[in-house]
Order: structure tokens, then sequence, then C-alpha cells
């Protein structure tokens, strides 16, 4: 991350950043290298079934300086297993409290709302297995949703399915929203730059097992072992501070920011996160 005071010094400087963390059969992460400001601590902290931040804290920002907090980090893509070739016997798991998240509404993913409900509903038709559910609901998305170019990812699913337009994190929860309306688990994946979705399906032998698709795409639906890149956070319900007005709440996303404490009238802090992908391309949809 890179900070910098304006209009005056700031103290007692605490910067947040999503960084990648382990995810098993997925991807495994170590710690290559930390570059710190002198005086500067880092530490990270796991948030469960959800991702990883690492958290800078610096003792004062001078103003017009700027810092800068990196670390490197390798990431391994492990194995995927194969795609699988018998979809018939697929199934949605029984609603139980380790889905519950996954069923339920969150921050902009109204998946409750009646034209969400009725949407899904006019897309699955008469289909009765899981998988046809599942693949009507993915073409559908992707077809009927118009990629609208842009970084801002503001308006709620009930907006995107009215509006027939919105960004990947909009398209992909569009999906996520009639996929839980139709009581199918699934949730969003956060990699650099762009977002994709998961769906929780049980197998022949009663297996739980999570497959990715992206709805601002044509690709289909495999194994979620199949990374679409460096994965930064799973789920769209994640607790988040906010420090205008010190209360907790939730948000799709995991916050980045920064905050500290202005030694004179108007200082502020410039924040920028620093691409967690050094050297990559971020997925970029067509449109």
């Amino acid at each position: 991350m890179s900070l910098q005071s304006q209009g005056g010094a700031c103290k007692n400087v605490t910067g947040t950043v999503t960084v990648p963390a382990d995810w098993p059969n997925q991807q495994r992460v170590r710690i290559v290298k930390e570059d710190l400001p002198l005086g500067a601590t880092v530490t990270y902290k796991k948030i469960e079934d959800v991702g990883r931040q690492m958290v800078v804290h610096i003792a004062s920002v001078p103003v017009g300086k700027e810092i800068r907090a990196v670390v490197t980090f390798e990431v391994q893509r492990l194995v995927s297993p194969p795609q699988p070739q018998d979809t018939e016997h697929f199934t949605v798991p029984k609603r139980q409290k380790q889905t519950l998240l996954y069923l339920t509404p969150s921050p902009r993913i109204e998946s409750d709302a009646p034209e969400v409900r009725v949407a899904a509903a006019m897309v699955v038709g008469g289909r009765q297995r899981a998988w046809d559910k599942v693949q009507a609901i993915h073409e559908w998305v992707y077809q009927n949703i118009k990629f609208a170019g842009g970084l801002e990812n503001t308006q709620g699913v009930v907006e995107t399915l009215s509006m027939r337009s919105g960004v990947c994190a909009e398209k992909n929860s569009l999906a996520v929203a009639l996929l839980r309306a139709q009581g199918i688990p699934a949730r969003l994946v956060r990699i650099p730059g762009h977002c994709y979705y998961e769906v929780l399906l049980l197998d022949g032998a009663g297996h739980e097992r999570w497959f990715s698709a992206d709805a601002s795409t044509s690709s289909t639906i495999v194994p979620s072992a199949a990374t679409r890149g460096m994965i930064l956070q799973k789920g769209d319900s994640v607790p988040l501070f906010d420090p205008a007005t010190k209360r907790r709440t939730k948000g799709r996303f995991l916050a980045e920011t920064a905050t500290g404490v202005p030694q004179s009238r108007g200082a502020g802090l410039r924040f920028q996160p620093i691409s967690p992908a050094i050297g990559a391309h971020p997925v970029v949809p067509r449109p």
C-alpha cells in the first residue's frame, strides 16, 4: 500500500489491504519479502472462510511524503480435479447451518426480492436436475445482462435485473442471487481486478463439491479448484468497520482503507492499494 499525508501530518496510521491466503486444493501462499518503512509493523488477520488482510501500523506519516509498505507473496496454484463427465446425479445440498450464509441475502445480493424469485423461476422453468438449473442460470445472466464497462460496483441485483446491465461483480452477484432464490448455495469469489462465483452441489456419492463460473464471460462451469486467478476473497457478506461512524456493518467485499489521527485542521490521508499481482494481468471480461 501507498500512504501520503495531505494538508498536514497524520499519526497512529493504520492501513488495511486484502492479500492472498491458503485455500485447500486450490492455492498455497508464502511470504517472500516484507519491505516496510522504518518503525512500521505488519500483522495478518485471517477472516474465517473469507480471506486474509494485511494490517500495517505506522507511527507517523509526514505531510507530503509518500510511504510505501510492500509485501511480496508467492502463490502456487494446486492441481485441479478433472471436469465431471456425469452431471446427472448432482443434487442440491440440504439447508443446514454451514450453508446458510450462501443461501440468504447479503449486501447488494437481494436473493429474497420478489423480482429475483420470479426471474429465477422463469429462467429455471421446468428443469429438475441441479446441474441443469445452474447451467440455465449461468447462461441466462451471461446472455441477457449486458456488460457495462467501468470500475464501480455500486448497484444491487434488483437494479441489475431491471437495467439489464452491470460490471463483473454485478453480473456475478445476480447469478448468485438467482441460484440462492432456487435454494442452491452460491458465493462470490474475488481475484485481482475481477470476480466470479462458485456454486455448491453434492456429487453422486454425497460429497460436497464447489464449482466455479463467470457470468461476465462465456466460460463453462468447472471445479472450483480450477482457479480463475489468485484468490483474495470468498463469500459476499463480510464484516466492515466504518471509522466515521464507529459502527460495524456488513459489506460485499473486504474493505481496504487507511485511518489516522490528523495533526492539523484539514489534514488527511491519501491511500492507494498496490496490485497484489505484480507482473500479472487482471482478468478483464469482454462486453
